[in-house]
């Protein structure tokens, strides 16, 4: 062959005019087409991806959730819960950690010792197992057993909260089972009042007594039990009330109703009101006992930094407070749930209250309310948990002592101690 031949055969494609130059188009066009095939894949199958991730983790949860609230009973009716935002922590909230400076007293010898009470140089509290205990020179000895074996069943064995010392006899309010008073002395116990209104109780709280013995005491809810008392807190219903009694004439009376979880009772140094703790809306409400406002019901304080559980008065003339459930640092789960009744009634659908238990957070708070019922100096514990859900404070020779529902210790707090560095 050639070398001319050769020439022509490289060279004739691109010499042979018009139709050569539609060949080169459309090789050219080729790659666009492609893309465009490519591109429209790749949406295709992001749409798909989106809708599987939609139905995955959004409609068959939604639609679980759904059969859910149609199907598995409900075990409270829940209402809206109007609860303003929490208050600044600054000031005399502002956040600390003074509270893991203290001591855990007689840990895992005694569990929720809710209450205490100082009497000549012994300390009594109740525990769960329904026992009064007398802790003395560092040794625990029960005075008292009110409830019977088995425990497991809490109305059984009894649930004792509130414990009051008056003229020398023990006062102990049994959540199931009444009223008792103890002697100190022998541990024989007596039966004051096991019914209210022709009811038994079953979440009967705390107390406090007069000098006259007139017995103020709070019922926290007349649909739950203790056990319970959780979804009387989620329900939000107000079935709590304030009662009084009058031992001498075996007469009850009901002085405020309607209260939303009614809980610690304290009554002012005069004796003029008396103060209950509202544990769901954050709040304690003051019953005027004498004076111009005698019987009316006003707002002591509100809008508290959390869930308060007893009162108990202050060697300043004022009041000790601790929360079992702050609202703060940080985010607060009561408060998220407070006006969403439909996510806390799903809650008890889906959740146990021994689950919902496990959420109790660890950190707490305990402060101090002057006579106006102002917060003046706060103390915090919201890392360590070394407080344990504090459910009272009692102050005793300069010394904090705080009980638990459900803590398997006494906490001890020496106020000279409780500085900030």
């Amino acid at each position: 062959m050639d070398r001319d031949t050769v020439r022509h055969r490289s060279t004739g494609q691109s010499a042979s005019g018009g139709g050569d130059e539609k060949h080169t188009k459309n090789v050219v066009d080729e790659p666009e087409e492609e893309t465009g095939d490519a591109g429209s894949f790749r949406w295709t199958t992001l749409i798909r991806v989106l809708a599987g991730v939609i139905v995955t983790f959004v409609f068959i949860p939604g639609l679980l959730l759904l059969l859910v609230s149609l199907t598995v009973p409900a075990p409270i009716n829940p209402v809206m819960i109007s609860v303003p935002e929490p208050p600044k922590l600054e000031g005399a909230l502002e956040v600390n950690d003074l509270l893991t400076r203290g001591e855990r007293l007689f840990e895992n010898e005694i569990l929720g010792p809710e209450s205490i009470v100082f009497h000549k140089g012994h300390m009594y509290t109740g525990t769960t197992d329904g026992k009064i205990v007398d802790i003395k020179d560092g040794k625990i000895s029960v005075l008292a057993t009110l409830g019977k074996p088995p425990c497991e069943n809490e109305p059984n064995c009894g649930r004792q909260l509130g414990l009051r010392m008056h003229e020398g006899s023990l006062y102990v309010l049994d959540a199931y089972r009444g009223l008792f008073k103890i002697s100190v002395e022998t541990g024989k116990s007596e039966l004051l009042l096991s019914e209210i209104d022709g009811e038994k109780p079953a979440l009967l709280n705390n107390l406090d007594i007069d000098s006259n013995g007139i017995i103020y005491l709070t019922d926290s809810s007349v649909k739950w039990q203790r056990s319970q008392f959780l979804y009387s807190v989620l329900e939000g219903s107000g079935d709590g009330r304030l009662i009084r009694f009058d031992p001498h004439k075996n007469v009850t009376e009901e002085l405020i109703g309607g209260l939303h979880f009614a809980n610690g009772v304290q009554l002012s140094p005069d004796e003029d009101f008396v103060l209950v703790a509202e544990t769901t809306y954050s709040r304690i409400l003051r019953y005027h006992l004498k004076g111009p406002k005698k019987g009316q019901v006003d707002t002591f304080v509100e809008n508290l930094p959390g869930l308060l559980d007893n009162i108990r008065p202050s060697s300043g003339g004022g009041y000790w407070l601790c929360d079992a459930l702050p609202r703060g640092p940080g985010f607060s789960l009561f408060d998220f749930l407070a006006p969403r009744p439909l996510i806390r009634k799903l809650l008890t659908q889906l959740l146990s209250l021994e689950t919902m238990l496990k959420f109790w957070a660890p950190s707490t708070v305990v402060y101090e309310l002057n006579s106006q019922g102002e917060i003046i100096r706060s103390f915090w514990d919201v890392h360590q948990g070394r407080l344990g859900g504090c459910s009272e404070v009692n102050e005793h020779d300069g010394v904090l002592y705080t009980g638990s529902f459900h803590s398997p210790f006494i906490g001890k707090y020496d106020l000279k101690k409780m500085k900030k560095a």
